[in-house]
């Protein structure tokens, strides 16, 4: 199936990162919209939200982030946790 979405490959078994990059941003439009649909049900709080870290395709991409980050000196703990999708704690604004 990537192969008929992605092109460059010729193996239908293939994963194919460039595949999965362009079906994010619409599954993340459809997730909007059913949250929209549903939240006068069940309020406006109401989230559905895409899981990267679980899309084996994007798994070098995200190390690769990891690597990056954890390797910058020059940012905070909070800063490098951020950079990952990750919320601030407390005594965070200090250099490791």
């Amino acid at each position: 199936m990537s192969a008929a979405i992605c092109g460059e490959c010729v193996n239908p078994g293939c994963r194919c990162a460039h595949a999965g990059l362009r079906l994010l941003p619409l599954a993340s439009r459809v997730g909007a919209a059913l949250a929209q649909w549903l939240s006068p049900q069940f309020g406006d709080t109401v989230r559905i939200m895409i899981d990267t870290d679980r899309i084996d395709a994007l798994a070098a991409d995200r190390a690769a982030l990891w690597d990056r980050v954890s390797n910058a000196a020059f940012l905070t703990l909070n800063e490098k946790r951020e950079a990952v999708g990750y919320g601030p704690v407390a005594g965070g604004d200090r250099w490791e």
